[in-house]
């Protein structure tokens, strides 16, 4: 069977087991995704590429499936350049589809040598060459991104994807090519690790994405148990395992005050999953006595500062920390360590920020915004923020939890401070065609405090609230809320 080359790349893609792809069309992808929908692919647009290839990685950070953005060629592709750093510096498995100019098109107004462009955004790329190449280039881009944990650029120029492809094989897709198995720990570096280990005092545990992927949570919370350790998190893991006790927060920059004073009696640290970048030794000062029990997936990672651990044990995490931790039964080893009542006294107050700042007459102290949303907020609903001045309040006072995106939803939030509107919230809540959402907000702000409250499931919108339709199931809501001692009231919306 002949069919066009566009045709067996969105085909390709669907055997990869896409089933979203976030981007804008244009004239060099746009037969690719008018295939791709005709064979069920969802295709998520957006009004800037950018934004879609942002999409795709917080598809993939949550799913741990590649995430797939698209867009044309030359202009198209050049928007892509710092949603890719940021998808490379975070590690994200990531496909971005992009058209490429003709090839024997020269003077194309939209040239662009992607190839370059890549490799200055540290992505990966792969090109259709050829035909006959299809199967190839996407198979390629797709074992290299999972391979290599970054965003890879398959570049296919508009007249290579107009041409024949003789359908006369099943596509066998990237998996074919990586064997499925547990990366398990040396029994020499286990023993090395468990004498460290047992050789401490004060020993604290920090977990970052790794062992969240892997499912470690239960074997870490009972390693801590049996050692005696504290518990930290890496921020993108910000709050998994907070249920514990002993659950110390972040470590690293966004620490309390309560924590680093703690990490600083540290004797030995066990990082599972976790990079242990500069913030996350907050430059090396965090942990200046401790020795460094490491475990990872990879073959090796380098901690913050050019150091290397005292022990690294590669292993996947889960299966890294079931089998310390068996060894140490076996030895009979169990302490208190930290795991005392004056700690857990300690800890009690340990969010409690009891700084006294002055409030210009008219807003409202943004630690205070963020308590209130805290307290509002349902526990399924979680964090989105970006960085800058202001971060610092949702990073160290939130208790929700981190990024969450589920198949068919999309939820963004965002919350700016403004004078002498005290506060600003947008929240935005979509589903797919299938179901249906409905957030009610509301805010109200005083010179004091602020308080909210949500109700993620309510059936109707709050009072004075004016509704506007707009494009199939799209609801806008948009109300204004009183404000005490406030210029002018604060704006909320909601659409789902």
């Amino acid at each position: 069977m002949i069919v066009k080359v566009y045709q067996r790349l969105a085909h390709a893609f669907k055997a990869e087991g896409v089933s979203h792809v976030f981007g804008l069309m244009g004239d060099g992808n746009m037969y690719w995704m008018h295939e791709l929908d005709k064979i069920g692919v969802k295709a998520l647009e957006v009004r800037h590429e950018g934004s879609g290839l942002g999409m795709a990685d917080g598809w993939a950070r949550v799913t741990r499936t590649p995430g797939v953005a698209t867009a044309t060629c030359g202009p198209g592709v050049s928007q892509l350049a710092t949603a890719l750093l940021t998808a490379s510096r975070g590690e994200t498995s990531l496909v971005a589809f992009v058209g490429e100019h003709p090839t024997n098109d020269d003077e194309y107004n939209q040239r662009l040598d992607q190839s370059r462009f890549a490799a200055a955004c540290e992505t990966g790329f792969v090109r259709l060459n050829t035909p006959d190449g299809a199967d190839d280039a996407v198979r390629k881009a797709f074992y290299l991104a999972k391979l290599e944990s970054r965003p890879i650029m398959l570049s296919a120029p508009m007249d290579i994807q107009q041409k024949d492809f003789d359908d006369d094989e099943p596509y066998r897709p990237s998996s074919t090519l990586l064997p499925s198995r547990t990366v398990r720990p040396d029994p020499v570096n286990l023993e090395q690790a468990a004498d460290i280990i047992a050789g401490s005092r004060k020993p604290v545990i920090v977990v970052g994405r790794g062992a969240q992927w892997s499912g470690a949570d239960d074997a870490v919370l009972k390693l801590a148990e049996r050692v005696g350790a504290l518990i930290l998190t890496s921020l993108m893991a910000k709050n998994w395992l907070s249920e514990d006790e002993f659950h110390l927060g972040i470590s690293g920059t966004y620490a309390t005050r309560t924590a680093m004073h703690l990490c600083e009696e540290a004797d030995c640290v066990i990082a599972i999953g976790a990079s242990l970048n500069r913030f996350t030794t907050e430059q090396g000062y965090l942990y200046p006595n401790a020795k460094f029990v490491h475990i990872d997936s990879k073959p090796h990672v380098m901690m913050g500062g050019v150091r290397a651990a005292e022990c690294y044990v590669q292993s996947d995490a889960r299966a890294g920390v079931e089998a310390l931790e068996n060894l140490l039964a076996k030895r009979s080893f169990k302490q208190t360590g930290y795991r005392t009542g004056e700690v857990r006294e300690q800890l009690a107050n340990a969010w409690e920020d009891r700084t006294q700042y002055k409030i210009e007459p008219g807003t409202v102290d943004p630690r205070d915004v963020i308590l209130a949303l805290d307290e509002a907020v349902p526990a399924n609903i979680n964090l989105f923020t970006g960085n800058g001045a202001a971060a610092a309040f949702s990073m160290k006072a939130c208790s929700i939890g981190s990024l969450s995106l589920l198949p068919g939803e999309t939820i963004s939030m965002s919350a700016t401070m403004r004078s002498p509107v005290a506060w600003r919230m947008v929240i935005r809540r979509r589903r797919s065609a299938s179901g249906t959402a409905s957030l009610v907000v509301a805010v109200t702000l005083t010179r004091g405090g602020a308080s909210l409250t949500a109700n993620t499931a309510a059936p109707a919108p709050p009072p004075n609230c004016s509704l506007s339709a707009s494009g199939s199931g799209s609801l806008l809501a948009c109300w204004r809320v009183r404000t005490s001692g406030m210029n002018s009231p604060a704006t909320c919306s909601a659409s789902a």
